[in-house]
């Protein structure tokens, strides 16, 4: 059999099963209150699973352990340095670092404008501009709220593009897979998202039975761990 070289235990596994479990990765606060929004006849059907996921990564994500290999929202500083955009000979999707979606206006207008990534980039910001201002504002308002009032380590205040950037980390990180027996559709695994992806890999993960998920190699020790892509 192939090596296992990890295994990630369902409890730590951020999903919505695991959001609501008291064992689980969340604060009381937050478990609290996701239990009572998905009960809530008019929010339990807005609350969707990438909608739980990213409000949990905007409301703890800078204290949780299990969010360490996630990367951070880019600065001020690091979306206005040049050197993270192409030069006007390049792709220009081929060597920014920064989603296109957080770079400066004047950037995207230069290197994006009448190309196949404008258009949908211009809608992609309209419907999460949507989404913000429909819910996830409200919620987040109302999450604040709670954490204050129990003494945790208040976040600073998160806006329109932390949001953005949640939204981005949800369907670059997220592993999709169904087991019997749980709701979730969608995790954040620790570790296994950290994985470099290829089209070529050489391990690949699964899941078990009881929702713990399993970090295999297919090759010798020594070579670099790439997951498959997706």
């Amino acid at each position: 059999d192939d090596e296992v070289v990890a295994t990630i235990p369902q409890n730590i596994i951020i999903d919505i099963d695991t959001l609501q479990d008291e064992d689980g990765p969340a604060s009381p606060y937050f478990r609290d209150w996701l239990r009572e929004k998905l009960a809530d006849e008019k929010d339990g059907p807005l609350l969707t699973e990438r909608r739980v996921l990213m409000l949990y990564y905007l409301c703890e994500g800078h204290t949780s352990p299990y969010l360490r290999t996630f990367p951070r929202l880019p600065t001020n500083e690091d979306a206005h340095d040049e050197s993270t955009f192409p030069t006007k000979d390049d792709d220009a999707t081929s060597r920014a670092p920064i989603p296109p979606l957080f770079w400066p206006k004047e950037e995207r207008q230069r290197l994006l404008h009448d190309t196949e990534i404008d258009m949908p980039l211009v809608a992609k910001e309209k419907a999460l501009r949507g989404e913000w201002e429909n819910c996830i504002h409200r919620w987040l308002v109302e999450l604040k709220s709670l954490e204050n009032d129990n003494n945790t380590a208040a976040t600073n205040a998160v806006g329109f593009r932390d949001f953005c950037w949640a939204d981005s980390l949800f369907w670059t990180r997220v592993l999709k897979y169904k087991n019997q027996g749980f709701a979730a559709s969608y995790h954040w695994v620790p570790l296994v998202d950290a994985c470099n992806h290829s089209y070529a890999p050489t391990c690949y993960w699964e899941s078990d039975a009881v929702g713990n998920v399993h970090l295999r190699t297919k090759v010798e020790s020594g070579v670099e761990e790439a997951a498959p892509i997706g």
